[in-house]
């Protein structure tokens, strides 16, 4: 039985090589927001808004209205924190903020308030723009001008605090964007406790993976841990000489012992589109949704279906679509129910 300090045996094959983050340029918002530097220019912008070319993001702070329109959340956050950490440069921006600001998948509720860490018996009062918590933090990280929390404590400090279908997608992109080891991030828990959030946080750091190109593609791996869904291999490129193209890449595939090859590409959509409009993953009440169905591709007994962000979102849904496919079901492994310390 392992000590929360060692990393459990994981099934994940690191032989497969990981697949970089997929790029997207950042929407053109401005790096900051703007301070008026007089009431005259308060006014002046505070007139803007009522005509509609600027936006009030935070208390102070105003932005071009259609360029803060066209950026995701994210993207407004960091520019709210550079603001701020222009103001006042002491300042050290913890939790998700500095997840956000490590250009994490560390999920978007609302804006404000961004997240800043004290020292103990330092002002913990907070603001509707800023909280303040405790958390000691001696070797700040310097990103873009920015004072954050390392990187392995940032994501630890988070994960404790994310149900797991959200840690495992920030654990994955630790890994994947940050280069951390799951070692790392594993012996940064220990102080986490054994309590349900410090049980969810090492699960997520147990099943990280890399090669996780998105959050969506985590979300789906979170489902088949918690509904007890055989794992497949990630990113896997099928050769195939009857097709077109000699084979084809699929997100997830499974190979069972008599040859059958079962896959999954899930699409990938327009993420930040929907980072803009936070309930975009999910089907909306009446819209139609097509059945589930799996298509039989080539003479190498390939099945395939095919996903999208919106099936993932919808579990019953998802579940549905892995059975019809045949994927191979056993016991749950919701880390609710099971401790990490009980995994093969």
């Amino acid at each position: 039985m392992p000590t929360h300090n060692t990393l459990p045996a994981v099934t994940n094959n690191a032989s497969i090589p990981c697949v970089p983050r997929r790029s997207t340029p950042s929407i053109g918002v401005s790096r900051r927001c703007v301070r008026p530097a007089s009431n005259a220019e308060r006014r002046r912008l505070e007139r803007q808004v009522q005509q509609g070319n600027y936006v009030v993001p935070a208390r102070g702070m105003f932005a071009p209205s259609q360029e803060w329109e066209q950026a995701t959340k994210a993207d407004q956050v960091r520019c709210i924190i550079r603001t701020l950490a222009d103001d006042h440069p002491s300042w050290v921006f913890c939790l998700f903020s500095a997840a956000l600001a490590y250009g994490l998948d560390a999920g978007c509720g609302d804006i404000v308030p961004v997240h800043v860490c004290v020292k103990r018996n330092g002002r913990s009062k907070g603001s509707t723009l800023v909280q303040r918590h405790t958390i000691q933090c001696a070797s700040p990280t310097v990103v873009d001008g920015v004072m954050l929390t390392p990187a392995a404590q940032t994501v630890a400090d988070c994960l404790c605090q994310l149900p797991f279908p959200q840690a495992l997608a920030l654990a994955d992109s630790a890994l994947r964007v940050l280069g951390l080891a799951r070692e790392e991030l594993y012996a940064q828990l220990g102080d986490a406790g054994d309590g349900l959030e410090g049980q969810i946080a090492r699960w997520a750091v147990v099943w990280a993976d890399a090669r996780a190109a998105n959050a969506d593609e985590s979300a789906a791996r979170a489902a088949m841990i918690e509904e007890g869904f055989m794992l497949p291999e990630l990113r896997c490129f099928i050769d195939d000489p009857f097709m077109e193209e000699g084979g084809i890449w699929v997100t997830f595939a499974w190979r069972l012992a008599d040859e059958v090859v079962m896959a999954a590409q899930l699409e990938e959509d327009d993420l930040d589109a929907r980072a803009k409009a936070p309930n975009a993953g999910a089907a909306q009440e009446g819209q139609h949704v097509d059945p589930p169905h799996v298509e039989r591709v080539t003479s190498r007994r390939l099945r395939l279906l095919r996903l999208t962000p919106q099936d993932v979102a919808d579990r019953s849904r998802f579940v549905q679509m892995l059975q019809l496919l045949g994927v191979p079901r056993g016991a749950s492994r919701h880390p609710v129910r099971y401790p990490v310390c009980a995994m093969p």
